[in-house]
């Protein structure tokens, strides 16, 4: 009886070590995907507009920057950018998105305005008390970014857009940018996220410390494993709380693929990001860093 079921013994534990070997070869394989994708990204924080300055887009940009290092992505970092400089990094950046298949991300903090249907950001050399000027000389999002963006490979590509603190042409309550439909114009695979809703104002917090919004959208980024629309609902939750529903961040997206910064917590490991900022291991430590708690 022993010897009979020694064969039966033998073959269930072989099957047991060829089920334990597949699911490590499959996790290894995904793994190795994972850490194969490129993902870029242009984080640009305007602050020092001679006739409007802001208090904080360069933080925001810094924080932004330093939490998408840590998630893995190769980041160029600009702050108070010139119409020129703007665009030439602007080019450089959809250059290297031709090629990127992993995810490609945009991030802007300051002003930003619609004039005639278009949504522009502006570049801290430009007379924000001049439309005309503005149209000539600022950032056309649709043309000179969303359209450059469309054509790449990557399977995500996100457009973050903290912009509109408030508006040099009226002493009243700021005026948002319109928002773009990703899906109609600008090819699958996009999510564009704006602070704030069609037509609204975002806020820009004290001086030395960060947007409601780009605090709340850091905290999330870095959250283990949520899905990137599920990320920016969670984002949106927090912000109408602490602004007590002054302000509603929006999305809009095309994505046909799941995405998640932070993919179950493989980039939460602690290591210094670039840039000057404390090791943000956790959210607490990453708010603390900006002065928020």
């Amino acid at each position: 009886m022993i010897e009979a079921e020694a064969p039966h013994t033998d073959r269930s534990r072989w099957l047991r070590r060829i089920r334990a070997l597949a699911a490590t070869t499959f996790a290894c394989a995904a793994c190795g995907v994972l850490a194969s994708e490129e993902r870029i990204a242009l984080v640009v924080g305007n602050s020092d507009y001679p006739a409007a300055a802001l208090n904080n887009p360069v933080n925001d940009a810094q924080l932004v920057a330093a939490a998408l290092r840590q998630l893995g992505f190769d980041v160029s970092e600009r702050t108070n950018l010139g119409a020129l400089a703007f665009r030439r990094a602007l080019r450089e950046f959809a250059h290297r998105a031709q090629y990127a298949e992993g995810a490609v991300v945009f991030y802007y903090a300051g002003h930003g305005m619609q004039i005639g249907g278009r949504n522009f950001l502006v570049p801290v050399d430009v007379d924000l008390r001049d439309q005309d000027e503005i149209r000539d000389d600022a950032i056309d999002v649709d043309e000179m970014l969303l359209g450059r963006l469309s054509s790449g490979r990557a399977r995500a590509r996100i457009v973050i857009l903290d912009a509109c603190r408030d508006n040099p042409f009226s002493s009243g309550p700021t005026r948002g940018l319109d928002h773009t439909r990703p899906a109609l114009s600008h090819g699958p695979a996009a999510l564009i996220a704006y602070a704030a809703a069609p037509g609204e104002p975002a806020e820009d917090g004290p001086p030395g410390g960060n947007s409601v919004y780009t605090r709340h959208l850091v905290q999330e980024m870095l959250a283990d494993g949520v899905e990137v629309e599920r990320m920016f609902k969670n984002v949106r939750i927090k912000v109408q709380q602490e602004t007590q529903q002054r302000q509603l961040p929006w999305v809009n997206s095309s994505l046909t693929t799941d995405f998640a910064f932070n993919p179950a917590g493989e980039h939460t490991a602690r290591r210094r990001p670039t840039g000057g900022f404390a090791t943000a291991g956790s959210v607490t430590e990453v708010t603390s860093v900006t002065g928020q708690d």
